[in-house]
C-alpha cells in the first residue's frame, strides 16, 4: 500500500444554500431523487476536471485536485471544476424548476496548501487547507465562489476574479482575505505540458528556497538562458511545486524601457496588497493604507506609503529612486516574508531599465533576515548586468540549458500528443 505523505493540494467545498427548506416542499422519494442527480452531476464535473470526491456530507461536496494524481495546474483545474458545478446545477435548475417550482444554489470555497494525505486509492487529505477550504464555503453568498490568497496567485493567469474582501472565517485570529471567482480569462493560457529535463535546476531552484527557510535569510537565484529556453517554464514548475511551502509571486518586463522601470515593483506590491490596475489612485491609496498598518508600526507605515504610494499609482507624487525607496522596498518585502516564506520572481530582466536594475541590487545588499528568494530570470546578456548579484555569497547561478537529444524526443512525443487531444 501506498505510504501517507506530504503534497501540495487544492480543496473545494462546494455546499447548497438553503437545502433545508427543499424537504417541505417534496416527498421522501422526490428528495432522494433530487440528491442523487444533484450529486451525480457534482462528481460528474469534479472527475471530469481532475479531482476527487472525498467525501459527501449533507448536501456539501468535498473535492481534493492533486491528493490522488499530481497535475502542476490542479488549482486551475478546481477553478475551473468550480465554475462548470455552477454550470450544471443551473442545468439541473431547468429541470427542477417546471416539476416542483424551486432551484438549487450552491456556494463553493477553495484553498491551496500543503495537506497529509492518506495512503490507497482513497487518498484522503487532512489540514489547515481543508479547513481553509470549509470555512470559505461558509463565508460565500450565494452562487459565489470564493478562493483566497495562494489559489488566486496559482491561477491568475487563466482566472478572472471580482476585487478581494476580507471575510470572518470561524478558527482564524484574524479576517481572510477572499478573492470571488467571475470567470475564465478572456485568453487564458493552454494547459501546461509535463516539464522534460529540467530537474536539476528544479533541485538549485529548492535548495535555494530551503537555504532561506533554514537561515532564515534571503537568496537569490539567477537563472540565464537563450530566448526560448524555458526559462519562464521552469518557473511555472517551481511555482506549482512550492505550493504549500512559499508563496509565490510573479512579475515580468516588458520590452521597453524607462517607462515601464518601477512596473515589476509595483506589480509584486499590488499582488500582496490586492490593488487591482483598475482601481482608482484613492481606492489604491485606502488598500495600501490600511495593509502597511497591518503589519508595520505606524511611523514605519507611513514612511513606506510615501514611497510607495507613487510605484503602485495611489498617489501622483514622482517615484524616489535613492535609498528611501530601497528601504521602504526592503521593509515591505521583509513585512511580506514574516508571514511565511516567500519567493519573487523577475522574469525577462534583460529588458529592464537601468533604473530597476541598480535598484534591485542595492536591494539584494539591504535585505536581511527573511526567508525570501528573489529570482532573476533573463537572456546570457543580463550577467554582466547584474554583475554585482552574481558575486554575492548567497546567489545561485542556474544556466537553462539546450535539451539532450533523448529529452527533445521525448518533448516531441508529449507534444505530438498534446495536439492530437486538442
Amino acid at each position: 500500500m501506498k505510504r501517507a505523505e506530504r503534497k501540495p493540494i487544492t480543496a473545494l467545498f462546494c455546499d447548497l444554500v438553503g437545502s433545508t427548506s427543499i424537504g417541505e416542499h417534496l416527498d421522501a422519494e422526490a428528495l432522494q431523487n433530487v440528491q442523487t442527480a444533484y450529486f451525480g452531476r457534482m462528481r460528474s464535473v469534479v472527475e471530469h476536471h481532475g479531482g476527487t470526491v472525498e467525501k459527501f456530507i449533507g448536501d456539501a461536496v468535498v473535492a481534493v485536485f492533486g491528493a490522488a494524481r499530481l497535475h502542476e495546474d490542479d488549482a486551475e483545474r478546481a477553478a475551473r471544476c468550480a465554475l462548470g458545478m455552477r454550470e450544471a446545477l443551473a442545468g439541473l435548475n431547468d429541470s427542477l424548476r417546471p416539476r416542483f417550482g424551486f432551484e438549487l444554489a450552491l456556494r463553493i470555497g477553495m484553498a491551496s496548501g500543503e495537506a497529509f494525505v492518506s495512503g490507497g486509492p482513497d487518498a484522503l487529505a487532512t489540514g489547515d487547507v481543508m479547513n481553509t477550504a470549509a470555512r470559505l464555503e461558509q463565508a460565500a453568498e450565494e452562487g459565489e465562489i470564493l478562493a483566497e490568497r495562494t489559489t488566486m496567485l496559482l491561477t491568475r493567469a487563466a482566472v478572472e476574479f471580482a476585487p478581494p474582501r476580507r471575510v470572518q472565517a470561524k478558527g482564524k485570529a484574524e479576517p481572510v482575505e477572499v478573492w470571488p471567482v467571475t470567470g475564465i480569462a478572456a485568453r487564458a493560457r493552454r494547459r501546461r505540458l509535463n516539464l522534460v529535463g529540467r530537474e536539476r535546476e528544479l533541485e538549485q531552484l529548492a535548495a535555494a528556497l530551503e537555504s532561506a527557510i533554514r537561515r532564515r535569510e534571503a537568496r537569490v537565484a539567477v537563472v540565464l538562458g537563450e530566448p526560448g529556453i524555458g526559462k519562464s517554464r521552469l518557473a511555472d514548475e517551481f511555482s506549482v511545486r512550492t505550493l504549500g511551502r512559499a508563496l509565490v509571486y510573479r512579475t515580468s518586463c516588458p520590452a521597453y524601457g524607462e517607462a515601464a522601470a518601477w512596473g515589476p515593483l509595483a506589480e509584486v506590491v499590488r499582488q500582496e496588497i490586492g490593488i487591482a490596475e483598475t482601481d482608482p489612485p484613492d481606492v489604491a491609496y485606502e488598500k495600501l493604507h490600511v495593509h502597511l498598518r497591518l503589519r508595520h508600526a505606524e511611523e514605519e507605515a507611513s514612511l513606506i506609503e510615501a514611497q510607495l504610494g507613487p510605484v503602485v499609482g495611489a498617489t501622483r507624487a514622482p517615484v524616489s529612486s535613492g535609498p528611501e525607496l530601497v528601504w521602504a522596498l526592503r521593509c515591505f518585502l521583509e513585512g511580506l516574508a514574516a508571514r511565511g516564506p516567500a519567493v519573487v520572481v523577475f522574469d525577462d530582466l534583460h529588458w529592464a531599465s537601468g533604473t530597476l536594475i541598480e535598484t534591485l541590487q542595492e536591494l539584494v545588499d539591504a535585505i536581511g533576515a527573511a526567508p525570501l528568494v528573489l529570482v532573476f530570470q533573463g537572456r546570457p546578456e543580463l550577467a554582466e548586468r547584474i554583475a554585482r548579484v552574481l558575486a554575492d555569497s548567497r546567489t545561485t547561478t542556474i544556466a537553462v540549458k539546450a535539451l539532450s537529444p533523448g529529452e527533445a524526443r521525448e518533448l516531441a512525443a508529449t507534444l505530438a500528443v498534446d495536439e492530437a487531444l486538442a
